[in-house]
């Protein structure tokens, strides 16, 4: 018993628990905005030549969401989590005749969205505190291109398209009839990832130019919590 998995104990629960007779809950529609603050590692070994460790850690960024109530008083909530557009020209001071240098313009973007499905458990018929978990899907993608402006370097493009996995307590505090706040950290089970670098060199033969990285990481680190405000409609 003591190695049973916790995951299940939840969906136990939940199932045994499920209601929408709470009145707090009594809408179809709900618009939200999120803050969420992450704190991630990743890292990438490739085989042209280098080894990346990325640590993110971001306390504010802002994103829209919007839930539904399903047949069965749970609600479906889909969410634009991250969209950045940016370009940055950098200059690379040479220090040894292994790092070149240059001048280069960096372009990247990336997008990411959520689906979830949330189960509301009951609590308390009337408590203003309704505890939920919810199940996510979270697709992304990312692009990088590297543009140098010495006509002795060459362009590189790294594109990466990835789907997360979430499970999500969750418990929501309603003030009235119209807002409520939603509380949640979502533990990420898995992270897939296919990577595709590319780079324009002629001297590099043609089949050598691409490379892919597929990747699967379980419970990866990846620590997050968001905080947000909801209107119901």
């Amino acid at each position: 018993m003591k190695n049973l998995p916790l995951l299940p104990v939840l969906l136990v629960f939940f199932a045994l628990t499920v209601s929408a007779q709470n009145p707090n809950l009594d809408y179809k529609v709900g618009i939200k905005l999120y803050n969420h603050s992450t704190y991630e590692i990743t890292s990438e070994d490739r085989t042209l030549g280098y080894h990346t460790e990325t640590r993110n850690y971001h306390l504010l960024r802002l994103s829209p969401a919007v839930q539904w109530k399903t047949g069965k008083g749970n609600f479906h909530e889909i969410e634009l989590s991250d969209f950045r557009l940016n370009n940055k020209e950098s200059v690379r001071t040479p220090t040894s005749w292994q790092n070149p240098g240059g001048m280069s313009i960096l372009s990247s973007s990336f997008i990411s969205a959520r689906y979830e499905y949330i189960l509301n458990a009951r609590k308390m018929a009337e408590s203003k505190w309704v505890p939920s978990l919810g199940f996510a899907i979270n697709p992304y993608f990312q692009r990088q291109y590297i543009s140098p402006l010495a006509s002795n370097q060459f362009a590189t493009t790294d594109n990466s398209f990835g789907v997360r996995f979430f499970v999500v307590p969750r418990i929501s505090y309603h003030f009235n009839n119209r807002l409520f706040a939603d509380l949640y950290i979502p533990v990420c089970v898995s992270d897939s990832r296919l990577s595709a670098l590319y780079q324009e060199d002629p001297n590099i033969p043609v089949r050598e130019r691409r490379e892919s990285d597929f990747t699967i990481n379980a419970f990866p680190k990846l620590f997050s919590a968001r905080v947000g405000m909801g209107l119901k409609l």
